[in-house]
């Protein structure tokens, strides 16, 4: 659900003080990018006192890119008028934070992405400006497999557009995420979740969440 994604980066910075956002999207025109600037903007719209000062949609969507599209805000917002950044993927992100932090402005702007890549949760296990990632979208093949044996046994899925709700992780959750996600797989009953094997399973796809 990319604009749920969008959505939630933006909420955790507000929620950590953030008024003076910028935006570094994704390729224009792609429904992934353009349904997570919608969930930046409208929860940017929903809180009071909070401003999306810019948003650049990036050239690409790679650390490079980001790290060079970060250098050219920060030349044309200087010290106090911006403090947060949000990012379309954690690549981006973490271009834009190497270059906050090679301009000595880390101690005055965050910066959330999305995708959970192990650098991201590196820089936020170490409570580093770098404070959100939202992810999970590595189920989606198997969630794929399940809907085509239930579809070869027979059972149209039971939603023909299935979103899925990610899971952000930020330092208050990351030692929980580490140990459920990271240092033990967790196991899911499959077999709750196909029509073939449940004929009375309510959803396909199983919740994502921290326990």
């Amino acid at each position: 659900n990319d604009v749920t994604a969008g959505a939630d980066i933006a909420k955790y910075l507000i929620s950590t003080g953030a008024k003076k956002m910028v935006g570094i999207g994704g390729l224009p025109g792609s429904s992934v990018a353009e349904g997570r600037e919608k969930g930046l903007r409208e929860a940017v719209e929903a809180a009071d006192g909070v401003e999306l000062v810019q948003y650049v949609s990036g050239g690409g969507e790679s650390e490079d890119n980001g790290y060079q599209t970060m250098q050219n805000l920060l030349s044309a917002h200087p010290a106090g008028t911006i403090d947060s950044v949000w990012c379309y993927n954690d690549a981006l992100c973490l271009g834009a934070f190497r270059a906050i932090k090679q301009a000595g402005r880390q101690d005055e702007i965050k910066l959330g992405g999305m995708d959970l890549v192990p650098q991201a949760l590196e820089l936020i296990e170490q409570n580093s400006n770098f404070v959100f990632s939202t992810g999970g979208h590595w189920l989606q093949l198997g969630f794929g497999v399940m809907l085509a044996y239930d579809k070869v046994s027979g059972h149209d899925p039971i939603n023909e557009v299935i979103k899925l709700d990610l899971l952000g992780v930020n330092s208050d959750n990351f030692s929980t995420f580490k140990q459920q996600f990271i240092d033990n797989a967790p196991p899911y009953e499959i077999k709750e979740y196909t029509l073939t094997n449940n004929a009375q399973a309510k959803a396909q796809t199983f919740p994502l969440a921290t326990k």
